[in-house]
């Protein structure tokens, strides 16, 4: 049977959280160690009941069973979750739920859109576009937990504006190199 996607509803939160936890364990076992795994099931439990009203909800329905979710924030260009249940792995799923992210984030006009991928998941992203890994780290008061920042260009910006952000990633070089040869020119 086909996979159905529509949106997710707030009294869903817990059943997504469910799922969520169970994805979670199912395919981080190698990436993570026990306390590191314990941390993400944790915090993304949190992250989604703190975070659930300012993001829209994408459910997957499979047999009228929920077998995935993703999320796209309301104010950013994030993708807040992707989850697949475990029984589910490999079927498209998690590609249906992010080309609907994808979607909406075209529709709020959004030029990119960034991800927190755990280590597990960033071939995932980088097979459906998603570029510039960038180390990140969660970090909870006593643990720390490898992630990687990743993008995707939805629409081709003008060259303007990639010219504005190699500026912006190059001035603070160029304003210290001003500074440590400036005294050498004022004398």
């Amino acid at each position: 049977m086909k996979v159905h996607i529509r949106l997710g509803k707030l009294e869903e939160i817990e059943t997504l959280i469910e799922l969520q936890s169970q994805s979670l364990l199912a395919n981080h076992r190698d990436g993570y160690n026990e306390a590191q795994l314990a941390f993400l099931v944790e915090s993304q439990a949190e992250a989604r009941r703190a975070g659930c009203k300012e993001e829209t909800l994408f459910v997957a329905e499979k047999d009228e069973r929920i077998v995935g979710f993703s999320s796209l924030l309301d104010a950013y260009p994030y993708i807040g979750a992707l989850y697949v249940h475990p029984d589910y792995f490999e079927q498209r799923i998690g590609s249906d739920l992010l080309l609907a992210v994808e979607n909406l984030a075209i529709h709020r006009k959004f030029k990119r859109l960034w991800v927190v991928s755990s280590i597990a998941s960033v071939g995932f992203y980088k097979k459906h576009g998603y570029l510039k890994p960038k180390r990140f780290q969660l970090f909870d008061r006593r643990r720390w937990l490898r992630c990687k920042l990743l993008q995707k260009e939805l629409v081709p910006l003008p060259l303007v504006e990639k010219v504005w952000e190699i500026f912006l990633m190059i001035a603070p070089w160029l304003f210290w190199l001003i500074m440590a040869i400036l005294p050498f020119l004022i004398n």
